[in-house]
């Protein structure tokens, strides 16, 4: 882990396979290092491999939980198609398709779905790669492209669209293969649970953890860089000063929120007078 900006804040960004992922947190070459064994004893649910007496370890889905919508990509299943244009939701442009009498069809050119698909949304894209002969391909949905693949088999990737528009499976170097079982899928929800706290099933709560400032955050486990100080305000008088009502003991009155950036209002000295005196 590192500190780039020496903010006292460690960070590590880590590429790992899809699936499941066993961890646990530790520091010190594992000198120190968390103890879940009594949060799941006690009917915790943050490190589910355990045999609850020697051992407690956390997992998440690398792939994380989605929650699945509509199919935006339809007919991706090209079997049954006579010719590639009978499928009336494909278009090929810039070379040439074929049945090699499988399920799939070989083609140099790009293959465009006229289905629409949302702006900045994410999509789980699923498409099979066959009977590659030379060069790659690449999917491209709303502006964004996925990675380059060469060698056969089934893709999937999650990508969120740049603009509302089609989906496409670009050639590269002249690409001769089978594509067949596109889909695309809106993903409305993805549910990620690796907000730990160390050593604890608690969420990790973040917020302003220097005590001298005005939204110090006690509860705050870590900190997320919002602390704010207060500031000379040059005594401002509040604004619009306005009265509800009275009576002859109490008064409602109100004025403008006077608290501006990392000016704010500590309190408030009132003076008051009975009607007709001058002291």
């Amino acid at each position: 882990m590192t500190d780039a900006d020496g903010d006292g804040v460690h960070t590590v960004t880590v590429d790992l396979a899809e699936g499941a992922f066993e961890y646990k947190y530790a520091v010190d070459g594992f000198a120190g290092q968390e103890d879940l064994i009594d949060d799941m004893v006690n009917g915790g649910t943050c490190a589910p491999i355990t045999d609850y007496y020697s051992y407690a370890n956390r997992q998440f889905n690398v792939n994380q939980d989605y929650t699945l919508e509509e199919e935006s990509v339809q007919n991706g299943d090209f079997s049954n198609s006579g010719s590639w244009y009978t499928n009336t939701n494909w278009i090929i442009s810039g070379g040439f398709a074929y049945s090699t009498g499988s399920s799939n069809f070989n083609y140099n050119g790009q293959i465009i779905n006229n289905g629409s698909t949302l702006a900045g949304e994410l999509y789980l894209v699923t498409y099979d790669i066959a009977a590659l002969t030379q060069g790659s391909y690449q999917v491209s949905i709303g502006g964004t492209q996925g990675e380059i693949r060469n060698a056969i088999g089934t893709y999937t990737e999650v990508l969120r669209t740049d603009y509302g528009g089609a989906m496409s499976i670009i050639p590269l170097s002249n690409a001769i293969g089978g594509i067949d079982n596109v889909s695309a899928i809106l993903i409305s929800n993805v549910t990620s649970n690796t907000n730990d706290a160390y050593g604890s099933c608690s969420e990790c709560l973040v917020g302003c953890m220097d005590p001298l400032a005005w939204n110090y955050d006690s509860l705050a486990g870590g900190d997320d860089g919002s602390c704010l100080y207060s500031s000379d305000c040059s005594n401002t008088i509040p604004t619009n000063l306005g009265v509800n009502w009275t009576t002859d003991t109490k008064a409602s009155i109100n004025w403008d929120n006077m608290n501006v950036g990392d000016c704010r209002v500590i309190k408030y000295f009132t003076r008051y007078r009975t009607g007709g005196s001058n002291s």
